[in-house]
């Protein structure tokens, strides 16, 4: 003999009921996922090496002191400059090193990405 159905206390459906604290099956699954903790994704991986946290601590302090001796842009002279462009890439230890940094406004930085032949003879980008 089939049992009958009730109507679920929870959901109100008419449904057969699995348990008398969260209702029906569908009901009883959402509460128990609803009580699970949430899974952390990635949870054993770093956003940042150690290494690579430590190189940008050090540049976070240089790259204030170097944009109050540069404080115009070398592209548009005329303009303040607040940002470091890294002529070649950041990697490594280069990221720190101020052979490779040109101070540059927001204009500036996006005129020497938009025009990259002429960057490259002027200087402003190093292939490699």
């Amino acid at each position: 003999m089939k049992p009958k159905k009730k109507l679920c206390p929870s959901c109100g459906f008419p449904s057969y009921i699995w348990s008398t604290k969260y209702g029906c099956q569908d009901c009883t699954a959402r509460a128990k996922l609803s009580t699970q903790a949430p899974k952390k994704q990635g949870a054993g991986l770093k956003k940042v090496a150690d290494k690579r946290a430590r190189q940008l601590r050090v540049y976070s302090g240089l790259k204030t002191a170097f944009l109050l001796e540069h404080q115009n842009c070398a592209v548009y002279p005329e303009r303040r400059a607040v940002f470091i462009h890294h002529k070649k890439h950041r990697e490594n230890e280069r990221l720190n090193d101020f052979a490779f940094w040109l101070a540059v406004s927001q204009e500036g930085h996006d005129y020497i990405h938009a025009h990259p032949k002429e960057s490259y003879q002027k200087g402003w980008l190093i292939k490699g």
